[in-house]
């Protein structure tokens, strides 16, 4: 996971500035688990209070604290 605070052009079809980027890897064999993982990253990404949030975010203890937050169905 990285954020780009200056924004990364990355083509998208709303001509917007990417600026929260995820990587996810999973072995060939278990794809199940790839998509779970975009499953939930997508859903977290729709809420733009999620995305203020992270954004803001200043260190790694923040982001994963905001991710577990998430995950655990706390408010930001």
């Amino acid at each position: 996971m990285a954020i780009a605070g200056g924004g990364v052009d990355f083509a998208s079809l709303d001509g917007e500035d990417v600026f929260i980027l995820f990587l996810l890897v999973s072995p060939p064999d278990r794809p199940g688990d790839h998509l779970r993982g975009l499953e939930n990253i997508s859903r977290h990404l729709r809420d733009q209070t999620f995305c203020n949030f992270l954004r803001q975010s200043n260190t790694r203890e923040q982001v994963i604290e905001l991710l577990e937050e998430a995950d655990n169905g706390e408010s930001a």
